[in-house]
């Protein structure tokens, strides 16, 4: 049998690089934390100033949606392969996250994550209205919870709102670049008009809040504080919200208190609870934003897909043949018909 030949040295493309899709019995990988950028019109120049900054080693992965033609071949990953040491790679079915990478939404679909992996979807620009930024972010923040980063460059229309609010309400931090420096900001614009925006900065400042947001440790890890302390130290900031806004939270749940505070913490880079509650004292306003992100309405009616889907599929169509205008909903009987009111006109006679 003769031997393998073997393939001649030579250096290889970053932008061309690839890595395997998923085999047969392969395990979840682990999911390194991620960070979400969308960005359309004028977002070209906005990355390549934010990767010409981003260090290449901090063990994150980067997923870049950008906006661009569905019938030709993106040039963004050699683009970018200029301003970073980072491997730039073309999301494929299949391919796990993996860190220090930077993966680019293909040309022919829309693109979402599994199990620590991409997903591709042809079709789903065209179902979704054109909106593959929220399409990632809803996936993004579903994945990856309170370790999801997203990040609105410029580009036109409002791409990006809807995940946005859904990476915040998954725990999440949003990022989104100022206005007055974008290119285009309608996007940038409208993600912080429907309150979508944690952090509003100009594009040299993002990677080193990134890489601080990224590092930080989880303040509410299991047996890093006693109960008794942290029953204290909630009350305490309750009572300090109670008295800035009205509001009191006491009776809330505490995991959603405290991950809403967590994102605060996160947000104003405070050190601890303890540390929070010196910046909350120092700073009335901040009594308002935690209100605010407590309060923050972004969830939704239909929050198990597949529940509904089941309905839609399978419960829904097999009862529409049986129902007819006068069947009463979930009875299979005949409606009786409205009960006639009898009223009797009484008349008092006064003797003279």
């Amino acid at each position: 049998m003769p031997p393998k030949k073997k393939s001649p040295p030579g250096k290889s493309s970053k932008a061309l690089a690839t890595k395997p899709a998923i085999e047969a019995g392969e395990t979840t990988p682990p999911v390194p934390i991620t960070v979400g950028i969308g960005a359309s019109a004028g977002g070209l120049e906005a990355l390549e100033q934010l990767f010409t900054v981003m260090p290449a080693d901090r063990g994150l992965c980067f997923v870049v949606i950008m906006h661009h033609l569905p019938d030709g071949p993106s040039l963004l990953p050699g683009i970018l392969s200029r301003h970073t040491r980072m491997e730039v790679v073309t999301a494929a079915e299949g391919m796990a996250l993996s860190p220090d990478t930077i993966c680019v939404i293909p040309a022919t679909g829309g693109l979402t994550l599994s199990s620590g992996r991409f997903k591709l979807d042809e079709l789903a620009q065209q179902r979704r209205s054109l909106h593959p930024i929220d399409l990632f972010f809803r996936a993004l923040a579903a994945e990856a919870g309170k370790g999801a980063i997203a990040v609105i460059l410029s580009g036109t229309g409002s791409d990006g709102t809807e995940g946005a609010k859904a990476v915040k309400e998954a725990g999440g931090i949003v990022m989104v670049q100022e206005p007055a420096s974008a290119m285009y900001p309608n996007m940038p614009q409208s993600a912080i008009d429907a309150g979508g925006a944690d952090l509003v900065m100009a594009v040299t400042q993002m990677p080193e809040k990134i890489i601080e947001i990224a590092g930080r440790s989880s303040f509410f890890a299991p047996g890093t504080r006693q109960a008794a302390t942290l029953d204290e130290e909630l009350r305490t900031i309750f009572a300090i919200v109670k008295a800035g806004t009205g509001h009191d939270f006491s009776s809330y749940k505490t995991n959603t208190i405290m991950r809403r505070i967590e994102r605060r913490m996160a947000v104003n880079a405070a050190g601890g609870l303890d540390g929070y509650i010196a910046f909350l004292e120092k700073n009335p306003q901040e009594s308002q934003a935690l209100a605010r992100e407590i309060m923050i309405g972004v969830t939704s009616f239909f929050r198990d897909p597949e529940a509904f889907e089941f309905l839609a599929r399978e419960v829904i169509p097999p009862s529409l043949p049986n129902v007819t205008p006068t069947t009463r909903c979930g009875s299979g009987m005949p409606a009786a018909p409205p009960a006639k009111k009898s009223i009797r006109w009484r008349s008092s006679s006064r003797s003279t």
